[in-house]
Formats: C-alpha cells, structure tokens, sequence
C-alpha cells in the first residue's frame, strides 16, 4: 500500500471515528433536552392543576358568601367573615 493511500485511509478512518463521536454527542445531548422538557411540562402541569385548584377554591368561597349574604348582618357571621378579612357593610335603611 502507497503512503498516499495509508494517509488517505487513516484520513477516511479519523473522518468516520469523528462522525461517530458527534453522533452519539448529539444523541446523548438530545436526551439530556428531552429529560429537561419532560420535567418542565410536569412542572407546567403541576402549576396548573394549582391553579385550576385555586380557582375553584374562590368559586366555592364566592358561592359561600352570596349565600351569607342576606344573614350577614348578624353578629356571628360578620365575625366569621372578619375572620377572612371580609367586612360587611351595614344594611342601607329601607
């Protein structure tokens, strides 16, 4: 074998060793991002499912001081309400 075919398969060789390397490189990064993603949309989801909670937390407290709407203006449920930082407004007269 010539020397200009030695340098040329060694070339060849180096090449296809490096082409290999940066593919499992890029193999290996791609999995590192996938794995970093899945963990925020779990997060995300988390998140959400907080707030989904929240929401409905406040449409069952709203609901629950309508109803105490029309009795508020006694004195044990004005101190429950003001418990919650919620302060009643006096009757207006009729």
């Amino acid at each position: 074998m010539s020397p200009a075919q030695q340098r040329w398969l060694i070339t060849l060789a180096s090449t296809a060793a490096a082409l290999a390397f940066a593919l499992v490189a890029l193999g290996v990064w791609s999995r590192i991002l996938e794995h970093q993603s899945l963990s925020r949309q779990r997060e995300l989801a988390q998140l959400q499912d907080d707030i989904n909670r929240g929401q409905a937390s406040e449409k069952v407290f709203l609901g629950i001081v309508q109803d105490l709407a029309p009795i508020a203006h006694k004195a044990e449920i004005q101190a429950l309400l003001g418990r919650y930082g919620i302060k009643v407004a006096p009757t207006p007269p009729k």
